[in-house]
């Protein structure tokens, strides 16, 4: 007897791609918003019913969590997404099956070496086990991203965050510990999978432990997940480079930069989700997405100004006014670091996703590994000589570097990125630099750093607007879409 899913769902219109893909933006960054919210909540709440060593003990845990689930996937989920054909599926089922054993072999195994290594690994041991219960609902964020349908992801993630937040509070202040948390990480994963489930009950699938039918999307789905790999390798070694070379507090100062600076990763990260299932489902149905992705690069470019310019502006006053005095140093890495962001950040976010969906993974891991080795052959010759200093500098570096690599990719599909993102760029630094200039010696204030970042922004978003009207009511209308949920298709442009 066939089921729903053996049948092809219904083909998306080009119209009804592109309007999905701006709800979906839309509701991953508002979901990130809501999922980091409650996470600061939960963490303000906890850190005053648990002592430093058990917030150790539960990074620790989170960490072994965050490795295992990257290597009990290997890519095979963004491949069955990035798919141009629709998964058949004995597909969904084999990845279903392969991911099940892989997790819970893992947290088999994981559990039996890290019970012999006290509290510490006892804890991991019942987190890892998140990992093997989240794989039930991988396979139903597959067919969901395929259906562009972000809005039930992004429900399944929310509900499980506030689940999280209720259970590990309540169950530390009865008494359980970190032994509550470890226990709210498997719950969440739970209930995360239940509502996914749930959202894709047409979709009847059982694991199925099968090689063949996803044999072929083994090469792809390493070299996406090396990319991750790469940046997670990259992170660790930057802060251990910079606690041998510079010692614990320049460290502390880089963690903090770092902080304020993945402020527009909010805006990245939604188009990062999205852009590669949108494009890929483009291309399948033979529509140019060069069109979209420099509107994407133009749009992206100047919502990131809008993000950095004024920080970057007003960073000597508003830091240590806001932080403390110790803090002052931080400054000094922002402006550069923001610079970097202002040109790589837009076309990593929508350059990734049209590399993958085109069958070119290689050159978005060439981009990563170049930004990775830029750094790795910066900091040590710049930190010793210049302090904190040198990290913005060295993110400056690597961001060229990356984007030059995505750029070229991107240009050879007709995207004209250049000329898209420069003038942001141009205009940043130009209403950036004379202010940090003229007001970079003054006296901290935060009344007069809020003014300054406040004045910075209205500036660029003036001239930008004077140079760029049309990116600015084009962008000014897919707000409006994307916040509305408007049902209606979006139109292409004449030149699409």
């Amino acid at each position: 007897m066939s089921t729903p899913h053996d049948q092809p769902p219904p083909e998306m219109s080009v119209g009804e791609i592109r309007q999905k893909a701006l709800a979906g933006v839309a509701t991953v960054g508002l979901r990130a918003f809501a999922i980091r919210g409650l996470g600061l909540a939960a963490n303000l709440v906890l850190a005053r019913l648990l002592v430093p060593e058990e917030f150790g003990i539960l990074a620790f845990g989170q960490t072994l969590v965050m490795f295992s689930a990257l290597i009990t996937d290997v890519g095979f989920a963004a491949a069955l997404v990035g798919q141009h054909a629709e998964p058949r599926r004995e597909q969904l089922q084999a990845f279903f099956g392969l991911q099940l054993a892989a997790a819970t072999g893992f947290a088999l195994v994981g559990t039996v070496v890290l019970l012999n290594l006290g509290r510490i690994g006892e804890v991991a041991a019942v987190m890892i086990w998140s990992v093997a219960v989240a794989a039930i609902g991988g396979v139903r964020v597959v067919v969901l991203e395929r259906r562009l349908d972000y809005r039930s992801i992004a429900q399944a993630d929310v509900i499980a965050a506030v689940l999280y937040m209720v259970l590990a509070i309540g169950l530390v202040a009865i008494g359980f510990g970190v032994w509550g948390v470890a226990i709210a990480h498997v719950l969440r994963s739970a209930c995360q999978s239940v509502v996914l489930v749930l959202r894709t009950r047409d979709v009847p699938l059982r694991p199925r432990l099968a090689w063949a039918p996803i044999r072929h999307l083994l090469g792809f789905g390493v070299t996406y997940q090396a990319r991750t790999l790469i940046e997670l390798g990259r992170e660790q070694v930057i802060n251990l480079g910079t606690l041998i070379l510079a010692g614990t507090s320049v460290l502390g100062l880089w963690s903090l930069a770092q902080r304020l600076l993945l402020i527009p990763f909010l805006l990245f990260e939604a188009l990062w989700r999205v852009s590669f299932p949108a494009i890929a489902r483009l291309v399948a149905r033979d529509a140019d997405p060069a069109v979209d992705i420099a509107r994407a690069l133009r749009i992206g470019a100047v919502a990131t100004g809008l993000l950095l310019v004024g920080l970057a502006a007003s960073a000597p006053l508003l830091i240590p006014s806001a932080f403390g005095e110790e803090w002052t140093d931080v400054a000094d890495v922002v402006p550069p670091a923001a610079l970097g962001l202002l040109v790589s950040g837009p076309i990593s976010a929508a350059g990734a996703g049209y590399l993958y969906a085109i069958g070119r993974p290689g050159q978005v891991l060439a981009g990563v590994t170049a930004s990775a080795v830029v750094w790795l052959i910066a900091l040590p010759v710049a930190v010793p000589r210049y302090g904190i200093q040198a990290h913005g500098w060295c993110w400056l570096a690597a961001s060229l570097a990356e984007a030059s690599i995505l750029g070229a990719g991107l240009r050879r599909g007709g995207v004209p990125v250049f000329s898209s993102v420069l003038p942001p760029v141009l205009v940043g630094t130009a209403v950036a630099l004379p202010v940090l200039l003229v007001l970079g010696g003054s006296e901290p204030s935060l009344a007069l750093g809020l003014g300054v970042a406040l004045g910075a922004t209205l500036v660029f978003m003036a001239l930008i607007t004077m140079l760029r009207p049309a990116t600015i009511a084009d962008g000014w209308r897919l707000s409006r879409r994307m916040l509305t949920r408007r049902t209606a298709p979006v139109a292409p442009s004449p030149a699409a």
